[in-house]
């Protein structure tokens, strides 16, 4: 679609003015029918539409790497060797680094250029960008939704709310450490630092 669209404003720019009008459901009866055709037969009762079969698209789809890696974040960090190495085949150049990364992207899939992770007894988790982690851990924390969870409860809720990134448990750690209502609000131990000494009674 944002292909198509840059078709467009491609040919928009050729005019010197364009006015976009609001036509109502009643007028709309055309472009209502030319929306239904994908799922009649050729032919048929429509006269007032003609029709024509593309044998190719109206614009090229090309894969690079412009439009695979920046799909959720301009710095996607940890993903970019998973995503390289699913999309284009590319692995690092140290053999041991190149087994490795084998063996880990057996665990990861992408589905319209954006990366998943594959779980045993959870589905497919959306992998989250090194920009867009602090972003994920506050609307989870804190956000609409959010109560100030603890550490393990707030990485859990991440899971279920359908997000992964590896250091999932020691970002939510560092994210509670720097969260001001939490440490005011937190249990406090009472016992002293020094063991206790036993005195018996005379």
């Amino acid at each position: 679609m944002k292909r198509y669209l840059e078709k467009i404003l491609e040919h928009l720019r050729q005019f010197l003015e364009t006015e976009v009008t609001h036509i109502t459901q009643e007028l709309n009866s055309r472009a209502d029918t030319l929306s239904k055709l994908a799922n009649t037969k050729p032919g048929g009762n429509n006269r007032i539409l003609i029709q024509e079969t593309l044998q190719e698209p109206s614009v090229m789809k090309t894969d690079n790497k412009l439009d695979v890696l920046p799909v959720l974040g301009l710095n996607v960090g940890w993903m970019t060797p998973l995503v390289e190495y699913l999309k284009f085949d590319i692995l690092p150049e140290k053999q041991k680094e190149a087994k490795k990364l084998r063996r880990e992207a057996q665990n990861y899939t992408l589905v319209q250029n954006i990366l998943y992770k594959r779980g045993i007894s959870t589905s497919l988790l959306k992998c989250v960008p090194t920009s867009k982690i602090e972003e994920v851990l506050e609307e989870v924390h804190n956000g609409i939704c959010g109560n100030h969870l603890g550490v393990r409860s707030l990485a859990r809720k991440v899971i279920r709310a359908g997000f992964f990134w590896p250091t999932l448990q020691k970002d939510a750690t560092d994210f509670i450490k720097k969260c001001q209502p939490c440490q005011m609000h937190t249990n406090f131990h009472v016992a002293p630092p020094k063991e206790l000494i036993t005195v018996s009674s005379p």
